[in-house]
């Protein structure tokens, strides 16, 4: 019985310190676009090179593995909330697949013919400017980098 529980301790140990390594490498995996413009940074896997950096600095284009990534911050033309993301969205039309509204900012989805955009927005109350991204994809891929926008949203941080 001792020996058992031996065992399992050391599987224990080393299965945490295999785990602590692929959380230090997937972390080392990721750079950091930071805005100065808009007072804002969120991290993106190394393997987007940027194709387009506007020239005002409202943001930045990337690409990398057959997917688009846009980081952006704009000023918006009075206080967002939420609802009124997704109302002014509607006006244009979009054709929203999936979404969420939260308190200070906005999620959807819009699909086209070959691909689906994931967009995310987020408002600064302090800052008064919103700043997000979207992401354009293979629709086989979308499940695959909702987890990658879900991620990505968590390191958007307003200066």
């Amino acid at each position: 019985m001792k020996k058992y529980i031996k065992m399992l301790c050391a599987s224990i140990v080393v299965l945490s310190l295999v785990m602590g390594s692929v959380g230090q490498a997937s972390a080392a995996t990721m750079k950091k676009y930071t805005n100065a413009r808009f007072k804002y940074s969120i991290k993106y896997p190394k393997y987007f090179k940027v194709v387009n950096k506007s020239q005002n600095g409202d943001g930045i284009t990337l690409q990398g593995k057959g997917v688009s990534l846009a980081m952006y911050g704009s000023k918006p033309f009075k206080k967002m909330t939420g609802k009124k993301y997704k109302a002014l969205y509607k006006s244009y039309g979009m054709k929203m697949k999936k979404t969420k509204v939260f308190k200070s900012g906005f999620y959807y989805e819009e699909e086209h013919v070959t691909d689906r955009t994931i967009y995310y927005i987020c408002y600064s109350k302090k800052r008064k400017v919103e700043a997000g991204f979207y992401i354009t994809c293979p629709k086989k891929q979308i499940k695959k980098y909702r987890k990658f926008a879900a991620k990505m949203k968590k390191t958007l941080k307003f200066k």
